[in-house]
């Protein structure tokens, strides 16, 4: 959220708005522009009740959100495997974190890789520096830090719920189960 703020004050002509959409099985909550997605936020275990900012568009969403909304839908519900959803890098400021999830970008669905496979593709100095860069993914599912796995097949980890990879890698068919 600190970054959204950041962002907004950097440049006063970028409206930055955000709302709150029940995706089965998960809430999510949405930070867009009027053109590109910024970040997609998982608000396990809390219900969908929480009043829209102010600058919320509310019911009136760019056709291109819509869109994106109905993607993950069918993401999430196993019809969908590919993304063609306007985002935008901005809320990654790191130039190495920036360059590392263009790689992560590129895992296909159904494939996973180590956290030690994944820090030498990305040119990062170990698996934990990768796990560091993961945590830190704005667009989870688009951008799938969820692919990247321990090298002995185990999970790892994931913000903010481990159970959220596990359905994600499950609903890919993965190596490991829900």
């Amino acid at each position: 959220m600190l970054l959204l703020k950041l962002l907004m004050m950097a440049n006063d002509k970028l409206s930055i708005y955000e709302t709150e959409r029940v995706l089965f099985p998960f809430i999510l909550r949405f930070y867009y522009t009027e053109k590109k997605l910024i970040r997609i936020a998982f608000l396990h275990g809390k219900k969908n009740d929480q009043k829209f900012p102010q600058n919320c568009l509310q019911n009136h969403f760019p056709e291109w959100l819509i869109n994106a909304m109905h993607q993950i839908q069918a993401y999430l519900l196993g019809q969908q495997k590919i993304f063609q959803i306007p985002y935008s890098w901005s809320a990654i400021a790191n130039p190495l974190y920036l360059r590392s999830m263009q790689y992560l970008a590129e895992i296909p669905y159904g494939s996973v890789i180590s956290y030690e496979s994944f820090a030498r593709m990305a040119n990062l100095s170990s698996a934990r520096h990768a796990g560091k860069v993961l945590s830190e993914n704005p667009l989870p599912m688009i951008i799938p830090c969820h692919r990247v796995i321990r090298k002995d097949g185990s999970t790892g980890g994931f913000t903010p719920d481990l159970s959220i990879k596990r359905y994600l890698l499950a609903l890919e068919s993965s190596v490991c189960h829900v």
